[in-house]
C-alpha cells in the first residue's frame, strides 16, 4: 500500500508537462483569492460594522459570481473535449456564442441587484444592524456593476485554460490583483472611504481584467478564432449547456444554500458575521491549491475524455484529487500555528478574533482529508460529462444536509458560528461518500459531449 502511495506521489510530482500547466493556474488561484483576501484586511480596520458588510454581500454575490466561474469551468471542459476530439471550429462557434448569451444575462442580472439592492438585502439580512445594511448596500451595488466585467474575464479565462494556456489566464489574475490592491490602500487608507472605497477598488479591478482578456482575445495567438457571437443558435451552444448549465445550477444552489446559512447568522450578531467573514478569509488561503487541481483536473480529463482514452481520464482523476490532498495538508500545518496572527490581521475586536481563531483550527483539521475528495472528484466527474449524477447528489447533500444541520447545530442547539461550519463538514463528508465509488465505477464513461 505504501509502494503504491509513493508510485502515486512520483506520478503526480515528475511530470513536467503536468506541473507546467499547474503552477500558472496555482499562481492564478493565489492571485484570486487574495483579491479579497486584501480587501478584506483593509476593510477590516474600518471596524466590525465595514467587514460584516462586506461579508453579508459577498454571501450574495458569491451565489453570481461563483455561478458564472462554475458556467466557466464547463466552457473549459467542453473546450478541452472538443480539441481532444479534434474538433476546433465547433468549439470556436459554440464558446462565442455562449460567451455573448452570458454577457446578456449577466448585464440583465446587474440591472436587477441595482435596482432592488434595498429590498433584496433587508428581505435577507432584516435582523442585522442598520449601519451594517446601509454600508453593504453599497458593495452590493458596485458587486452587481462589476458583474459583466467578471463574466467576460472568467469565459475568456476558462477558454484559454481548456486549450491548455494557463499563464495569460494567471497574467489576468494578477493585473486584477494589483489594480485592486493599489486602489484599496488609496481609497481605504489614504482617503479613509471605508465600504466605498473597497466598491470602487472591486468595479475598477474587475473592469482592467476583463479590458486584457478582450485585448488577448482579438489578437492572432488566442488559441480559438472567436469572432462570430451571433445570431445565438442554441443547437450550436448545447454542448455547453449540457455541462456548464448543470455545473452552474449546481454552484448556484450550493451558494444559495450558503447564503440561507448566512442568514442564520445574521440574528447573531455583528460580532459572528465579522468573525465568519474573518474566517471565510483566512481558510481560503486552504483552498487555494485544492482550487487550482480542480482546474488542472478539468482541463486533463476533459482532453482525455474528448480523446476516448478513459484509462487516462481515471489516472489524472486520482492523481489530481491524491494531490490537491497533500498540497492542503502543507498549507495546513503552518497555518495551524499561524491563525491568530492571520486573524489579527482582519480585526482588533477581541470577540472577533477569539471565534476566527476557533473556527479556522477547525477548518485545518478537516480540509486536506474531507476536502479534495468531495470537490475535486465532483470536478473531474463533470469534465468528462458525467454532470447530472454530481448536481443531483450536491443538491441534496446541500439543502438536506448541510442547510438543515447548520440550523439544528448552530440555531437549535445553539452552537453558533462553529456548530454551522461543522454542519459544513459533515457535508464534505457525504460528498466523498457519494462521489468515490462513482468514479471507482464505469458509469461516468462514454458521457463526452463530442
Amino acid at each position: 500500500m505504501f509502494r503504491r502511495f509513493l508510485h502515486a506521489l512520483r506520478a503526480i510530482f515528475t511530470q513536467r508537462s503536468v506541473i507546467l500547466l499547474y503552477l500558472p493556474i496555482l499562481a492564478e488561484q493565489a492571485m484570486s483569492t487574495f483579491v479579497g483576501f486584501i480587501s478584506t484586511i483593509m476593510v477590516g480596520h474600518a471596524g466590525s460594522v465595514a467587514i460584516s458588510a462586506v461579508g453579508v454581500v459577498n454571501a450574495l454575490n458569491n451565489v453570481i459570481v461563483f455561478t458564472l466561474f462554475s458556467i466557466a469551468s464547463g466552457v473549459a471542459a467542453v473546450a478541452a473535449q472538443f480539441l481532444g476530439a479534434k474538433q476546433k471550429e465547433r468549439a470556436e462557434r459554440c464558446i462565442g456564442q455562449f460567451c455573448a448569451a452570458v454577457l446578456m444575462v449577466s448585464v440583465a442580472i446587474a440591472a436587477l441587484l441595482v435596482l432592488f439592492s434595498k429590498p433584496i438585502l433587508s428581505f435577507l439580512f432584516g435582523a442585522a444592524e442598520p449601519e451594517v445594511l446601509d454600508a453593504a448596500r453599497i458593495y452590493l451595488i458596485a458587486g452587481a456593476l462589476s458583474m459583466p466585467f467578471a463574466a467576460i474575464s472568467s469565459l475568456l479565462s476558462a477558454t484559454m485554460r481548456g486549450c491548455g494556456n494557463t499563464r495569460m489566464p494567471m497574467a489576468s489574475a494578477l493585473l486584477i490583483n494589483i489594480v485592486n490592491t493599489l486602489l484599496c490602500w488609496i481609497t481605504i487608507y489614504g482617503l479613509e472611504m471605508g465600504v466605498t472605497g473597497a466598491s470602487i477598488s472591486l468595479v475598477a479591478a474587475r473592469a482592467a481584467g476583463a479590458a486584457f482578456m478582450l485585448v488577448l482575445m482579438f489578437r492572432p495567438g488566442f488559441p480559438l478564432h472567436l469572432r462570430k457571437f451571433f445570431p445565438i443558435v442554441w443547437k450550436d451552444i448545447l454542448p455547453i449547456l449540457r455541462i456548464g448549465v448543470p455545473m452552474g445550477l449546481d454552484t448556484a444552489m450550493f451558494n444559495g444554500g450558503k447564503l440561507i446559512v448566512q442568514v442564520f447568522m445574521t440574528g447573531m450578531g455583528t460580532y459572528t458575521i465579522a468573525a465568519n467573514a474573518v474566517t471565510q478569509s483566512v481558510v481560503s488561503l486552504i483552498e487555494i491549491p485544492g482550487n487550482a487541481m480542480c482546474t488542472l483536473a478539468i482541463t486533463l480529463v476533459g482532453f482525455s475524455v474528448g480523446a476516448g482514452e478513459f484509462r487516462e481520464a481515471r489516472r489524472h482523476g486520482w492523481y489530481t484529487t491524491l494531490a490537491a490532498s497533500i498540497l492542503q495538508l502543507i498549507v495546513c500545518i503552518p497555518l495551524w500555528f499561524t491563525t491568530p496572527w492571520f486573524v489579527g490581521l482582519f480585526s482588533t475586536d477581541p470577540d472577533v478574533i477569539r471565534l476566527s481563531i476557533v473556527v479556522t483550527r477547525s477548518m485545518v483539521l478537516t480540509s486536506p482529508f474531507l476536502w479534495s475528495t468531495a470537490f475535486t472528484l465532483a470536478s473531474v466527474l463533470r469534465s468528462a460529462g458525467d454532470v447530472r449524477y454530481t448536481v443531483t447528489s450536491s443538491l441534496i447533500i446541500m439543502w438536506v444536509i448541510r442547510v438543515l444541520l447548520s440550523w439544528v447545530f448552530g440555531v437549535v442547539m445553539d452552537g453558533g458560528l462553529l456548530g454551522i461550519w461543522i454542519a459544513m463538514y459533515v457535508d464534505w463528508a457525504a460528498r466523498t461518500a457519494l462521489f468515490v465509488p462513482r468514479f471507482k465505477s464505469k458509469r461516468w464513461e462514454n458521457r463526452a459531449v463530442t
